[in-house]
């Protein structure tokens, strides 16, 4: 057993690990735009050419800007943002993509421009044809009302029409005075549930995968257990936001954890590792702090056995994550040490695999290595070797975050764990 004053110790050095690591992936760096063979390079983010549709180009007195249209959202950037001329940028993404000119549809945008700047819209052949058909049936609208027949028999409007105007407005009128406020407050309900959308599918999830812990194991051990894996899912989300990295909603599987989808590219290893890095962080804080709620409220404390259980399933939990095989975290975080690190994650993984007989193990050994394979066969690599370069002293601050990590999470589970069983053989003892 671990003397107390070295676990304090130990403790502390891991919540300065963690929180100094996730304070430092939560950095905002200046965002520059490249122009790469497979696609466009935005910060951290890689948007492939097929994920582009449409490009709006404007040069004019406060420079150039582009606005392109993805199939994940828009993405707007500047000409000082780019490392190339704003017209070289322009003839890359026509040539990589084909897109070819389209009407100008979106009148606000004309906002942004003065006399004399020039306004280009681009997008994929299907979408120009779509754009200019609905131009022409809009000009054959107009046009059609234009050449309509005016009555000449009367110079005003009918008075019948008139009278019946009238009536029509007095009564809407009176309605908004009658339902008004209440009309109005179903809209801003109906506004509030539209904004909370994205919520429902991490909400509806999270609900179901309590109910079937609870069903195995009991509710109070299932709010804990997903309270602890919802912290290491905000985690990972805080990071890639951080970065500018567009995410799906947090989508929880019943016994089998959660996952967030990001809807872009990682411009290179070191962003992959830290988005990936940002979950274990969160969820060892997460661990430490209800390891520390069982040490301080003391022996007497009538919860404390619950808070030092769900300290040693958080540690565990998260340590399970770090091993060093695709695509769980560990496999992501390594990608910035060195993606040889995947063989030794494919031989722990394949082990515990054949020794607890795990399907997700399985499922995660195969995984891994059709990852490995498809990164380092001998041609037609998917990720060009380039991914994972990066400089030297970022390697190392990820190889000494990771396997100080690793580390703190494995000392803190075999420590909780000796507690729990000591706690327990006290109860029963008693």
């Amino acid at each position: 057993m671990i003397p107390a004053e070295t676990l304090d110790l130990i403790v502390a050095g891991g919540l300065m690990l963690t929180l100094g690591m996730l304070a430092w992936m939560l950095r905002r760096e200046e965002l520059l735009v490249t122009v790469e063979a497979d696609g466009l390079s935005c910060g951290p983010r890689l948007v492939p050419w097929e994920q582009l549709r449409r490009m709006v180009y404007v040069r004019g007195a406060y420079g150039a800007w582009f606005e392109l249209g993805t199939s994940h959202g828009l993405i707007s950037f500047r000409d000082e943002q780019l490392t190339s001329h704003p017209d070289t940028v322009r003839n890359r993404i026509l040539a990589a993509t084909g897109m070819v000119e389209a009407p100008f549809e979106h009148a606000k945008r004309a906002a942004k421009t003065l006399a004399g700047d020039t306004v280009q819209e681009w997008a994929l052949p299907a979408i120009a044809a779509e754009a200019h058909r609905r131009q022409q049936e809009d000009w054959d609208e107009v046009d059609q009302e234009a050449w309509e027949d005016v009555p000449a028999e009367d110079g005003g409007p009918d008075p019948e029409t008139t009278k019946k105007v009238g009536v029509g407005l007095a009564t809407l009128l009176l309605l908004l005075a009658q339902f008004g406020a209440k009309v109005l407050g179903l809209l801003k309900g109906a506004g509030g549930l539209f904004k909370l959308g994205g919520l429902w599918p991490t909400a509806l999830s999270m609900g179901l995968t309590v109910w079937a812990f609870a069903a195995a194991w009991g509710w109070l051990f299932a709010v804990g257990l997903v309270v602890l894996i919802l912290v290491h899912e905000l985690g990972h989300a805080a990071v890639m936001r951080a970065k500018g990295l567009r995410t799906g909603p947090i989508v929880f599987i019943p016994f089998m954890g959660a996952f967030i989808a990001v809807k872009d590219q990682f411009r290179d290893a070191l962003i992959e590792a830290e988005a990936a890095y940002g979950g274990p962080a969160a969820g060892a804080t997460a661990a430490t702090a209800s390891f520390l709620v069982w040490r301080l409220a003391g022996e007497d404390f009538a919860l404390g056995g619950y808070f030092l259980g769900m300290a040693y399933v958080g540690f565990l939990f998260n340590l399970f994550n770090l091993l060093p095989v695709p695509p769980l975290d560990g496999g992501r975080v390594v990608t910035a040490v060195s993606p040889a690190l995947w063989l030794v994650g494919l031989v722990l993984a394949g082990a515990l695999a054949l020794y607890l007989g795990h399907p997700i193990l399985v499922l995660v050994v195969i995984l891994g290595a059709l990852r490995a394979w498809r990164t380092f066969r001998p041609k037609d690599q998917d990720t060009p070797l380039e991914y994972f370069e990066i400089e030297p002293s970022r390697r190392a601050l990820m190889a000494g975050a990771y396997f100080g990590l690793v580390g703190y999470l494995a000392t803190m589970a075999l420590t909780t764990k000796a507690l729990a069983a000591d706690l327990l053989g006290s109860l029963s003892g008693g």
